[in-house]
């Protein structure tokens, strides 16, 4: 892999995090919110692509041969940040008395 290549997954993968972090300081508020069920949704779906986009980062990784102590650091950063995610999507239906969702969600995460 080039190191241009490298860098743009690094970045990608920045980017992404800051963008959990975001969805978890309004997950905050989510209460304190005019209309906490739109949001709610927005929030989960939000929370669900980060979670995608950082398991296709965790796959590709997890792939390669003889990994490095770097490299298995990185798939537990992105293993821990992934079931973050996860549960801040379902925190949100739960906050929203979205629990039909919920429970559909919580299906397809453990599964």
């Amino acid at each position: 892999m080039t190191q241009v290549t490298r860098d743009r997954r690094d970045d990608d993968i920045k980017i992404t995090l800051a963008e959990i972090s975001g969805d978890l300081l309004s997950l905050e508020t989510l209460t304190d919110r005019s209309d906490p069920r739109r949001f709610a949704e927005h929030l989960q779906a939000n929370l669900t692509r980060s979670t995608r986009k950082l398991e296709t980062h965790f796959r590709r990784e997890a792939t390669a041969p003889n990994l490095t102590l770097a490299q298995l650091d990185l798939l537990w950063t992105l293993a821990g940040a992934m079931r973050l995610c996860q549960e801040a999507a379902l925190q949100a239906l739960f906050m929203a008395d979205e629990l039909q969702a919920a429970e559909r969600l919580g299906a397809t995460e453990t599964a």
